[in-house]
């Protein structure tokens, strides 16, 4: 309990500190146009900037101490806070970047004047900028595109594989369950032989879910041939875990927690548990691959859904095709760099080498926190897959 009450005063004092910064160079700009006191204004830009704080603390109360705050306040300060936190982010990076031109400016002794103008034209810029992203990228966000990758495997192929693959819907999330429903008609018309869900089906707390029974329902309308099958996520065992399972069976979703299915003598299909997990799984641990089957004595082909593209590695030429989400491809512009930089693939269809299975990474159909995408989209993958004859 010491260790939370410290972690969320040193947050705290970190968000404020750079809320105090935003809102020192937001009043030199209003300014010009209004004489506000900067108390005053500091009290309304508080306003929507403490809706972060919330956000967290009443899942910091609820994971912790299990004490549930209104579903109209939870679902008001999710999409507050959520939204907030998006143009924080990128009003910070804009104005540090204008910071950035100011000095230049300084260290090349241009005009106290000169310097005004740019500092007047530039905020007005980064604010236009700023307002343009979060309206762009959240209406973005609601609109959920479709992807296809053909994938011929070295194993025979008796007739052509029609996968479904999603990840990362961050049920709980502002307009998660809006967006599992538009998934699930995106779903249908694909008329899937097999739907994979590589992870994050939650996000972290099942407290936050708006409607759990109409995520039942709506889990229940996916049609598919030989039925919907998950692995987890790192957000997959956070608060109450067991309600979440629960879900997913209700939902008539199979889940693989480090164990295989052989589908209609077709093919065998791997869940993994994710190898760093935010909660404990109920105290389930991720399983050594070589313990939960050998691929290399199957001649069918061999399909894993492991969350987190970080672990191919473990994988050779005896799985066939790993299936994973987890990056969001950054999600939020400029964080797809990072993602590129940080993962032998981030993104998009990979082979390593010859001795190495395919693997597909989606971007995920949902997202994390701010509930937008720039540079970035989110998406429903459909995968052909065929084989030698």
């Amino acid at each position: 309990m010491l260790s939370l009450i410290f972690s969320s005063l040193f947050l705290l004092l970190a968000y404020g500190s750079v809320n105090i910064y935003i809102v020192k160079r937001l009043h030199r700009w209003f300014s010009r146009f209004c004489k506000v006191k900067l108390r005053l204004f500091a009290l309304l830009f508080a306003i929507p900037a403490s809706s972060v704080w919330f956000y967290f603390f009443f899942q910091s109360l609820s994971t912790n101490l299990g004490v549930v705050a209104p579903v109209w306040l939870r679902t008001a300060v999710i999409w507050v806070g959520s939204v907030w936190m998006g143009i924080f982010l990128y009003l910070l990076v804009s104005l540090l970047l204008l910071d950035g031109i100011l000095l230049v400016l300084r260290l090349t002794k241009k005009s106290e004047k000169a310097r005004q103008r740019v500092r007047f034209w530039g905020c007005s810029a980064a604010l236009l900028l700023v307002a343009v992203l979060v309206i762009g990228g959240t209406a973005h966000a609601a609109n959920i595109q479709t992807v296809h990758y053909d994938v011929r495997l070295n194993k025979p192929v008796n007739e052509e594989l029609n996968v479904v693959l999603i990840s990362d819907l961050h049920l709980g999330a502002a307009g998660s369950e809006r967006n599992l429903k538009n998934a699930v008609e995106i779903i249908n018309t694909m008329e899937p032989d097999v739907v994979c869900m590589a992870g994050d089906l939650f996000n972290d707390d099942f407290n936050s879910l708006y409607a759990p029974e109409e995520i039942v329902q709506a889990l229940q309308s996916i049609r598919s041939k030989y039925g919907v099958y998950a692995c987890l996520g790192n957000h997959d065992g956070v608060n109450r875990f067991d309600d979440m399972m629960q879900l997913l069976r209700d939902g008539n979703v199979t889940l693989l927690n480090d164990n295989y299915v052989v589908v209609d003598g077709r093919f065998v299909l791997v869940g993994r548990l994710d190898a760093h997990a935010i909660g404990d799984f109920d105290g389930l641990e991720r399983a050594k691959y070589t313990e939960i089957l050998n691929p290399a004595a199957i001649d069918l082909p061999v399909i894993v859904m492991d969350h987190n593209p970080a672990r191919i590695n473990e994988y050779d030429g005896s799985t066939d095709l790993v299936l994973s989400g987890h990056t969001h491809k950054g999600q939020l512009f400029p964080a797809n760099i990072l993602t590129y930089l940080m993962y032998d693939v981030h993104y998009g269809q990979y082979q390593k080498d010859s001795n190495s299975p395919q693997v597909i990474v989606t971007s995920g159909v949902g997202y994390w926190g701010m509930p937008m995408r720039i540079g970035t989209d989110c998406e429903v993958v459909q995968i052909t897959v065929t084989g030698v004859k």
